[in-house]
């Protein structure tokens, strides 16, 4: 697995164990590899293909319930920019889909 010297990670508990977070796809860029992320209080967090644990990109669609980290900072993101979301993996109720081709609805 790499490691990301340059990601300042956020949401531990007083462990420093990963406090993860749950969420949504809102929105896929396949041609960029990346997309948005809606957490459960609403806030949304953007992802990168590098970010991925335990799944492929192209299993991912919008609507797919994630589990997901945060990291503060990254090499290259610009001030007011969204957080970014790292480890991300489906969540236990989601389906891995092919070509990020949209879950109907009767998944979502």
């Amino acid at each position: 697995m790499a490691t990301f010297p340059e990601l300042i990670m956020l949401g531990t508990n007083r462990d420093g164990r990963r406090q993860d977070m749950r969420g949504v796809i809102v929105r896929i860029d396949p041609d960029g590899k990346f997309g948005f992320i809606q957490s459960e209080d609403g806030r949304e967090f953007f992802f990168h293909l590098t970010g991925l644990s335990g799944v492929e990109f192209d299993q991912l669609a919008v609507g797919s319930e994630v589990d997901f980290s945060i990291a503060e900072k990254h090499v290259g993101d610009e001030p007011g920019e969204n957080p970014r979301a790292v480890h991300v993996q489906l969540g236990q109720a989601s389906v891995p889909v092919v070509a990020n081709e949209p879950l109907p609805p009767e998944k979502l």
